[in-house]
């Protein structure tokens, strides 16, 4: 079994309303104060709370709650997003707290939000045990096009239906471009449910990763 060594990664998280809050346009001090009270408890204060809009169309609105210079939470009229870069695995416990805080503030805020989506990903950029990515993508898949010149091993992309969760995966394991040698790993968990219980999803999740990765031969260290 080979070991990844991370480098370099990143937890992102998507959530798209089945249509924009219209109710709450026009409230900049009800979201303000809803995502001061909703994330309070986690260290959060009014100086943690940004309006980072483009312009003053609909779309462009966005608020940010920044948990700390490597960790956000962005309210858009059309959904939500989240990331981690450099994520620990505190922080994958810590994460579904934070979205579960936002998403009940804002089924209280907006009684007719629905989700018409939600996605969870994770990438990182990962040295090798053993060997380099080369090495490894020529033992995992080899389809050359010779005329093109020397290959270097590609990249594969699995693609799994999960119907217990009604969840979509996808993995993909690929050359890194940051590290030297080394694998890019990119794993998709997307789910058209409205309502989700995203400490499970992050666990479960997780979990299938793990399982997939071993069965392909690595680990992280």
């Amino acid at each position: 079994m080979l070991k990844l060594i991370t480098q370099q990664n990143r937890f992102d998280y998507r959530g798209v309303f089945t249509q924009p809050l219209f109710s709450l346009f026009g409230e900049g001090g009800k979201i303000v104060q809803g995502l001061y009270k909703s994330f309070s408890p986690y260290g959060v204060t009014l100086a943690n709370i940004r309006n980072d809009s483009l312009s003053l169309s609909p779309s462009d609105q966005v608020l940010t709650v920044n948990f700390t210079t490597a960790a956000y939470y962005k309210f858009r009229f059309d959904g939500i997003e989240s990331s981690v870069v450099n994520f620990t695995p505190q922080d994958l416990s810590d994460i579904p707290k934070l979205l579960s805080s936002g998403d009940n503030w804002l089924r209280s805020a907006a009684p007719d939000l629905s989700f018409q989506s939600h996605l969870f990903a994770t990438f990182s950029h990962n040295r090798l045990s053993e060997g380099n990515s080369q090495d490894f993508l020529f033992n995992l898949f080899n389809v050359n096009a010779p005329n093109v010149g020397t290959s270097r091993g590609n990249g594969i992309i699995y693609h799994w239906d999960v119907p217990e969760y009604e969840w979509l995966v996808q993995l993909t394991i690929d050359h890194s471009v940051i590290v030297s040698g080394g694998l890019f790993i990119h794993f998709i968990v997307i789910t058209a449910k409205d309502k989700i219980d995203y400490l499970e999803t992050v666990q479960v999740g997780y979990k299938l990763f793990s399982e997939a990765m071993t069965q392909i031969g690595l680990e992280f260290e």
